[in-house]
């Protein structure tokens, strides 16, 4: 009896040893993958600021241009704001 005893205590023993190695991996790779997505985070925050850079710097440029064609043309950006009045105004009569 003090054989099968002493052999349930070592098979516990080495399923234990098993358990704690298995919850050491575990805990590396959620560390791991942890470490991944702030990487992935930090790169899109970036990408994405870049981006708004861009965009903010790209639509103040064609404002300026704009404002430069309205203020050389006057006649003809009047013109164009009636035309499209009007036909914004036909559109939503129908």
């Amino acid at each position: 009896m003090d054989a099968l005893t002493n052999k349930t205590k070592e098979l516990a023993a080495t399923a234990g040893e098993y358990v704690g190695r298995a919850e050491h991996k575990i805990g590396e790779l959620a560390s791991a993958t942890a470490e991944s997505a702030g990487r992935l985070k930090n790169q899109a925050q970036e990408w994405a600021s870049t981006a708004a850079d861009k965009t903010g710097a790209a639509l103040q440029s064609g404002g300026h241009e704009l404002t430069r064609f309205i203020r050389r043309h006057p006649g003809t950006t009047l013109l164009f704001g009636f035309g499209i009045g009007f036909l914004l105004g036909r559109r939503l009569r129908l």
